[in-house]
């Protein structure tokens, strides 16, 4: 811990403090102790052998400002060096979180942070941020951030009152499902992830999906893991066979659509709608107030995941990312030599992290 008067940095790290990062959170407001800024789950994406989730710490007094991050040594072999690092965020949602607005401590937290990635050697950062908190506000100016989608929630309210505000189409698609004799069951994560991975994997196949929705098993074990004490699983089942599953997650007010998968060799009509009206109605009984669904697989408005999603929900959001190079000089060769080495992954030269792209086509 570094102290400067009453003010204090601090770095937790997920594994070693995760008690204390607990605590922190729950000094701030309830909307800020989200399920994705819990040390269990910006755990699960250290997904290189080396890298590090850690929580940022800003406090003066009772004044927090807090970052989630994952912080990667970047290998010698990428030509910009030794010693350098960079930041990523975590899949779903993420950024600063905060109890105080007003401008001077923002910006003194702002300038301990770029005092802590200079000491620390970070080349470039990459921040999703998260939707409901508008907390791209939260952030240093020197951060790049833009919409990057629409994403969709659906307040929860009685069952009754939910189906109520559904349009026809979609009541009808809920019924249907039940008539057709899908059953939608809370099941245990542990017990039912190696299916869902296995589901989830073919559904990345058909869709050619990009590599960054691949998982490994590691993240799949650890997320059952969390999902059993922060969240569900609910599976649609047709007599004996698993139709689909959805994982969700939860956190002091919101419930959020995590991933989901299906066996498009057993498709039935309704089938995601009605898992998705029961985990309204599983989210009602434990008093939260919103159901997240997400955006689109693009930012198309015509993107037929966001249609989808959109038919089952209330609210719009407006989801930003945020980039940033803190070292212009070495972010400048990584980049030119990521090109000069791999320039199949040209599409990806937009992304500030867009040297990580590695894989041949």
């Amino acid at each position: 811990m570094i102290v400067h008067g009453e003010a204090a940095v601090r770095l937790l790290d997920s594994d070693t403090d995760a008690d204390t990062w607990s605590a922190l959170l729950k000094l701030l407001p309830q909307s800020q102790q989200d399920v994705y800024f819990q040390p269990e789950y910006v755990r699960l994406h250290r997904f290189e052998p080396d890298a590090r989730a850690f929580l940022f710490v800003y406090n003066d007094g009772d004044a927090v400002w807090a970052k989630p991050l994952i912080l990667r040594p970047i290998p010698e072999s990428y030509g910009a060096g030794t010693g350098l690092y960079d930041i990523d965020a975590v899949y779903g949602y993420s950024g600063p979180l905060c109890n105080v607005q007003e401008p001077t401590f923002l910006q003194a937290a702002h300038d301990a942070f770029d005092v802590w990635c200079r000491e620390q050697g970070v080349v470039a950062e990459f921040v999703r941020y998260h939707p409901f908190l508008g907390n791209e506000a939260w952030d240093s100016q020197a951060v790049e951030a833009h919409i990057d989608r629409t994403t969709v929630s659906s307040e929860i309210a009685a069952p009754d009152e939910m189906m109520a505000a559904f349009s026809g189409n979609t009541r009808n698609m809920i019924r249907k499902s039940g008539r057709l004799g899908v059953r939608i069951e809370a099941v245990d994560t542990v017990e039912t992830m190696s299916l869902f991975a296995s589901m989830y994997k073919m559904n990345m196949d058909y869709v050619n999906a990009d590599p960054y929705y691949y998982f490994a098993p590691a993240y799949f074990e650890g997320l059952a893991a969390l999902i059993r004490e922060r969240g569900f699983m609910l599976v649609a089942r047709h007599e004996s066979d698993v139709l689909a599953g959805v994982l969700f997650l939860q956190g002091r007010r919101f419930l959020h659509y995590h991933l989901s998968a299906a066996d498009y060799s057993k498709r039935k009509t309704g089938t995601t709608n009605a898992i998705l009206f029961d985990a309204l109605c599983r989210g009602h009984k434990a008093n939260l107030e919103r159901l997240h669904l997400g955006g689109g697989t693009t930012s198309a408005k015509d993107d037929s995941l966001f249609k989808f999603k959109e038919s089952m929900g209330t609210h719009y959001h407006a989801f930003y990312i945020g980039k940033r190079v803190h070292q212009l000089e070495p972010y400048t060769r990584l980049k030119a030599a990521w090109r000069a080495a791999f320039p199949e992954q040209a599409k990806y030269s937009t992304r500030v992290l867009c040297y990580r792209y590695r894989d041949s086509a």
